[in-house]
């Protein structure tokens, strides 16, 4: 069965960005590669913080800018690139911010494996809303 067609996955992914709503109100900033997973996620109604990683190309820029953040939530894709940035930055800043990847693990699980890259979240716009 397609996702799209999965209806406790529509089900569940609204109540997923419920919940990174209510974590950013708590200080949390959520942390994705580009501007395509941004966009994703505000389509679906995101309202809170977004860093991307990607365009703050080197790591004491992005320190500056989640320095004032109670806690990054890791929300990168499900690939190589990132496993390896996930990675990264759990080690560069684990010691000094609360380093959050829950959020990818359960995406992953709920959907299954079908979602690979944060971005294809947006396709499932016209069934959220």
């Amino acid at each position: 069965m397609k996702l799209t067609h999965d209806y406790e996955f529509i089900e569940f992914l609204s109540g997923f960005i419920n919940q990174l709503n209510y974590e950013s109100q708590q200080g949390a900033v959520l942390v994705v590669e580009g501007k395509k997973d941004v966009q994703a996620l505000i389509s679906l109604g995101f309202t809170g913080n977004i860093i991307e990683y990607c365009n703050n190309n080197n790591l004491s820029k992005f320190s500056r800018q989640s320095r004032i953040y109670h806690k990054l939530i890791l929300l990168f894709d499900y690939d190589h690139e990132g496993r390896r940035l996930t990675s990264k930055i759990i080690k560069t800043f684990e010691r000094i911010s609360i380093i959050d990847t829950r959020y990818r693990r359960i995406l992953s699980r709920a959907s299954r494996g079908y979602i690979k890259n944060i971005e294809e979240l947006s396709k499932f716009l016209p069934l959220i809303k």
